[in-house]
């Protein structure tokens, strides 16, 4: 998948009394009570299955980097909808106007004090604060399982899926009634991993072998009617596309791709968000190697970032690094080839 980013986006073991009594005290300017509250409907992972449910866990392991999702301003959210139409017609004086994630979050974002809200309830549970998004689409924090539970409502436990140990809520959490209208929900709870989206991987001795065709960068440029751009001169020069991962590949496996179909060199930006997960093999590196490979191939001319960050006890590396390039404004086109389903 492919898309041309209007910065945005792409998500709290104290008890009831605490939140209360920050109302009281003033630092609030809603009366939060943690006794009443609302469900987060559909947060819990599919993967979480009762056969593989090995019972509760350390209420002390550390979950990091949770992302509390957070709502448009109320009185906003139509005014996206005709703006992201406006930056996609020609016609609009707001055509190709992107926003930086600043200008979004001050023309959408939740208020000061709604903000504040939120992030004092959050550090009132014992969490801490770790980013909070210049679009103010969304805060980074991080703690325990205990205070996870506690917070909001739910319950972790650990699970183990084809020999793999994993942790994941099995129930949906809840979230203030007081904050429902400013706070979507957490984005995750769980360590599953979104799946990459190829079919797998083999040695290719022959591109066209019995009834398979292999593509190399020609072929697309062929099959897509790419050609007539390149003639024109369109080749990728002076763009940037910022590519989502979530493990280290190794740089030669680039250069050998352009230098064995011929296009120039080019060699992609490493960007670490973070901890250096290092080089996951298999799978996920052959996933990343297809998605910076192909499109330096298709726009052999852009500058390729590869935005790479470690996925958390909770939270998916993919989602980390979605995040960063929006935050950042990394590029003006992101790639991600990682799915749920």
């Amino acid at each position: 998948m492919r898309y041309r980013l209007l910065p945005l986006i792409l998500v709290l073991s104290l008890l009831c009394s605490t939140a209360v009594l920050a109302a009281n005290t003033g630092h609030s300017k809603r009366n939060i009570d943690d006794n009443d509250t609302v469900v987060v409907h559909g947060n819990v992972p599919p993967q979480a299955e009762a056969k593989d449910d090995r019972g509760q866990s350390d209420r002390n392991l550390k979950y990091e980097k949770m992302i509390l999702l957070l709502q448009p301003r109320s009185s906003a959210r139509d005014s996206i909808e005709r703006l992201v139409s406006d930056l996609n017609d020609p016609a609009s004086p707001n055509y190709h106007q992107w926003l930086t994630p600043e200008q979004f979050g001050k023309r959408f974002g939740i208020s000061d004090d709604d903000l504040s809200d939120v992030t004092g309830w959050l550090q009132l549970h014992g969490f801490t604060i770790d980013e909070i998004a210049p679009g103010r689409g969304w805060i980074n924090f991080s703690g325990n399982v205990g205070q996870v539970e506690s917070a909001f409502h739910t319950s972790i436990h650990d699970f183990t899926v084809d020999g793999k140990q994993y942790h994941a809520n099995v129930k949906d959490p809840e979230i203030p009634r007081a904050l429902s209208d400013i706070v979507r929900g957490v984005v995750t709870l769980h360590n599953f991993s979104k799946k990459p989206m190829n079919h797998g991987f083999k040695p290719v001795t022959e591109y066209t072998s019995g009834t398979s065709h292999y593509v190399a960068p020609a072929d697309f440029a062929k099959i897509y009617n790419v050609n007539p751009l390149y003639t024109a001169g369109i080749n990728g020069t002076g763009q940037t596309i910022a590519i989502v991962g979530r493990t280290d590949i190794a740089l030669g496996d680039v250069q050998y791709f352009r230098s064995f179909f011929g296009l120039v060199a080019n060699d992609p930006v490493f960007v670490h968000n973070g901890t250096d997960p290092g080089n996951l093999g298999g799978g996920e590196e052959g996933e990343a190697d297809l998605d910076v490979e192909w499109s330096g191939a298709v726009a052999p001319n852009a500058t390729v970032k590869f935005v790479i960050s470690k996925s958390t006890t909770t939270t998916d590396g993919v989602d980390l690094s979605a995040q960063y390039i929006v935050n950042n404004n990394v590029a003006k086109i992101m790639s991600t080839s990682f799915g749920q389903c």
